[in-house]
């Protein structure tokens, strides 16, 4: 198991840092001795950097002001932070190929320890030869994976001549993660490249068909790519990829699609086809129906998608990290601020590291030439660094508390989304179709289930039930309620079927029941069918967007029709 090295010499750890003499990138974690609160990991970066770096870790106090005093301004490790040094040293020239991952508490350790691992796996090692030797071509070799780093963005591979190589994602497939797509202890071939010790097994992936993985009506699970608040993107696998709107996900539309999905979670959906065109909808889906499984990206590994995976809001197991330039920020107002922030915040860190940089300058320069003017610069310049070092503090707190109240508002969705599904699988079950061969049959049992709902118990003699023969379903009445938001609204819109059936006015009350008419203008004819019957319309729904209303035809012997349920407009 990889190991932590421990220093308290701050000059000695400076110069082997400018040191080209390393083997591999080293990664120094400091830690305050007084706020063992925001500790940072060190033994779990080993870890995760095993065969990629090394940990050495160093106390907050003299011996990290040895250091900052040995190295250029900003390039130094204080308070509990971290900072991965790699070989090109190109750091010395700009401090921010190193950047520093500070910590104030446990959630911020977790988050310097995550983002220094792909620091470390972004570092190319330089060359330790200015003549570079004669390569060895890559051969075809066997091995079998011991086990993954860099949080499965490496793989390490035992081969059969007795070395171990190291798999990276782009010598797989780009951008998933490692661990999602191979198990320890798989036999692979690929070839190896014996002096950088790595294995490329690209020639083992597999592209999957859709053909040949799923039929219309089985489930399949997805990964939730992309969150916004009226649509969502799920990925089957890498390049196949579906946009699906609020209405796959949930049939209330005061649902919002932040609260039902989180980006990087893995969701059981309904794969279908419509007019050829792939559909996926996670609404249809059934916790008690089996779920196709995943394919496998690799010639011989697992599905690479599980119940219950979820990439902890990160795409593929990377770090978040600002919208790229041109590319639109997440929608979401809690995510927005917290990303905002998080922005100023480094922005505040660098301009505290260019104050110190400067301070540094003036302080070499009161050391050559004390002069007053130079002695009134320093000061100020020591009072704005130490304004800013206050304000980074506190956005360093304000960072911590968001990042916090995102982890409770992903839970509490999760909790919603379970709510609703749970919702969503109770209207599912109250559709008593599958228990009746002839629709017909299944209205009339409907209609008499909402005469019971509806009608109070000493009203209903007064009120009784119209027989069978006494209204007409009409040839489009069945047909509408197979609409995915009329379908989660079945119980309701049968309730207003019966109201108006019965046709007391208490019953017909706040149903908003109106003439439809040929035109939008309120002075429009009614519509009228060549049979003398006139159009109606009531309202199964109020004050949501396209909210479901009931047509139903006045016959001229005085019975009612039932003709359609579906969105207004």
């Amino acid at each position: 198991m990889a190991g932590v090295r421990t220093t308290d010499d701050g000059a000695w750890l400076a110069g082997y840092l400018c040191s080209p003499a390393r083997g591999v990138p080293t990664v120094v974690v400091s830690v305050h001795p007084d706020k063992p609160g925001g500790h940072i990991d060190a033994e779990l970066i080993a870890r995760e950097v095993d065969g990629l770096a090394e940990v050495i870790r160093i106390v907050s106090g003299p011996a990290t002001r040895a250091l900052t005093g040995a190295l250029p301004p900003g390039r130094e490790v204080y308070g509990n932070a971290v900072r991965a040094y790699s070989l090109s040293l190109d750091w010395l020239d700009d401090m921010y190929r190193s950047p520093l991952h500070l910590s104030q508490g446990p959630q911020q350790a977790a988050r310097a320890a995550h983002d220094v691992v792909h620091d470390v796996v972004s570092m190319a090692p330089a060359p330790k030869a200015t003549v570079a030797p004669t390569r060895t071509a890559p051969v075809m070799a066997r091995g079998v994976v011991l086990g993954f780093a860099a949080e499965g963005h490496r793989a390490v591979v035992a081969m059969e001549n007795g070395s171990r190589a190291t798999i990276s994602q782009e010598a797989a497939v780009p951008g998933v993660r490692l661990d999602w797509i191979l198990r320890v202890g798989q036999r692979l071939e690929g070839l190896l490249d014996a002096d950088r010790h790595t294995l490329d097994i690209s020639g083992l992936r597999q592209e999957p068909r859709l053909t040949e993985c799923y039929q219309p009506g089985e489930q399949a699970l997805a990964l939730v790519v992309e969150v916004r608040p009226e649509k969502a993107r799920l990925r089957l696998w890498p390049g196949k990829e579906w946009t699906v709107g609020l209405d796959a996900v949930t049939s209330n539309p005061l649902d919002g699609m932040g609260m039902l999905l989180n980006e990087g979670d893995v969701v059981v959906t309904r794969f279908s086809r419509v007019s050829g065109a792939v559909r996926l909808s996670v609404i249809d889906a059934d916790e008690e129906e089996p779920v196709v499984a995943a394919p496998a990206l690799i010639l011989g590994g697992p599905p690479w998608l599980e119940r219950d995976r979820a990439l902890g809001g990160k795409e593929s197991g990377t770090a978040a990290s600002p919208a790229p330039e041109g590319q639109a920020a997440p929608t979401n107002g809690f995510g927005t601020a917290l990303q905002t922030t998080q922005l100023a915040l480094e922005a505040a860190r660098r301009e505290v590291a260019v104050l110190r940089d400067q301070s540094g300058r003036v302080d070499g320069g009161i050391a050559l030439a004390p002069t007053r003017a130079l002695e009134g610069e320093v000061e100020l310049l020591r009072k704005r660094l130490a304004s800013r070092e206050a304000t980074l503090e506190q956005m360093t707190a304000t960072v911590d508390k968001l990042s916090e109240d995102l982890a409770r508002r992903r839970v509490e969705a999760g909790r919603q989304r379970k709510s609703a599904r749970a919702r969503e699988q109770q209207l599912r079950d109250h559709d008593s179709r599958r228990h009746f061969v002839a629709p017909e049959a299944w209205l009339l049992h409907e209609v008499y289930e909402a005469w019971v709902r509806v009608v109070p118990p000493h009203d209903k003699a007064r009120w009784p039930l119209p027989e069978a023969r006494s209204y007409v379903v009409g040839p489009r009445f069945a047909a509408s309620l197979d609409h995915e938001r009329v379908a989660a609204r079945l119980p309701k819109a049968f309730d207003i079927c019966v109201r108006v059936l019965v046709g007391a006015s208490e019953l017909l009350a706040g149903l908003d029941v109106h003439p439809f008419r040929s035109g939008a203008g309120p002075e429009d004819r009614q519509k009228v069918r060549k049979d003398g019957a006139t159009l109606w319309r009531a309202s199964v729904q109020k004050n949501t967007p396209a909210a479901l209303r009931l047509h139903f035809w006045r016959l001229p012997d005085g019975r009612i029709e039932l003709d359609s349920v579906h969105p207004h407009d």
